[in-house]
């Protein structure tokens, strides 16, 4: 799943970002199913951290 980034010029890096979320959340929310609550606290928090990246990378310029 991982790429070269640089390759791909800063405006395809927040669609990377929101896959990586999605993949997080999916995770989470199987672990919760499952009966592992930590692992799924876990995943949830990742996928918020990796969404928040990806809002801040697009929201660039006004955060600068």
């Amino acid at each position: 799943m991982w790429q070269q980034l640089s390759t791909h010029g800063a405006t395809l890096r927040p669609m990377y970002r929101l896959e990586e979320a999605l993949a997080e959340f999916e995770l989470a929310e199987k672990f919760l199913g499952e009966g592992l609550y930590r692992n799924a606290a876990g995943k949830a928090f990742q996928g918020w951290k990796a969404a928040l990246a990806a809002a801040a990378a697009l929201n660039r310029q006004i955060l600068a």
